[in-house]
């Protein structure tokens, strides 16, 4: 449960890094920041 909590705050961390100046996650496993509303790419599937 801790390692699920932990997890979610570095999502919600990057996530707000790459919304504030309008930039792109690139993850391969996108899961975690698809609630967040950040632009998402994922690599693997482009």
């Amino acid at each position: 449960m801790l390692g699920q909590d932990r997890q979610s705050s570095d999502a919600d961390l990057v996530a707000a890094t790459a919304i504030t100046p309008d930039l792109v996650v690139s993850k391969r496993n996108a899961r975690h920041f698809e609630p967040t509303g950040a632009k998402l790419f994922n690599p693997y599937e482009a």
